[in-house]
C-alpha cells in the first residue's frame, strides 16, 4: 500500500467478509503514514501487536494516519 514510504511496509488482506490491514514499521525511529481507505480502517480492531510491555497498541486515525514506534508491527480487523 505505501511503496514509497521509506520505513513503514503495509499491505491488506480480504477474505470471507473480513479484511486485514497489516502494518510494520521496519526501523529504529518511530514513523507514520496515511493509508488508503482510513475512515473504514479507523474503526477496526487491533488483533495482533508488537508494542513493548505496558504500551497500548494505537489505531488508525480518522485521515487514514497510522503512527508507529520503532520496530512496531500492527494488524487491524474489519468485518462488513
Amino acid at each position: 500500500l505505501l511503496a514509497d514510504h521509506p520505513s513503514i511496509y503495509a499491505f491488506t488482506r480480504s477474505h470471507d467478509g473480513t479484511d486485514l490491514l497489516v502494518v510494520v514499521n521496519v526501523s529504529g525511529d518511530a514513523a507514520q503514514a496515511v493509508v488508503p481507505d482510513g475512515a473504514a480502517w479507523a474503526a477496526s480492531e487491533v488483533l495482533v501487536a508488537s508494542a513493548a510491555d505496558g504500551v497500548v497498541p494505537g489505531t488508525v486515525a480518522a485521515d487514514g494516519t497510522v503512527a508507529l514506534g520503532p520496530w512496531e508491527a500492527r494488524v487491524h480487523r474489519i468485518r462488513r
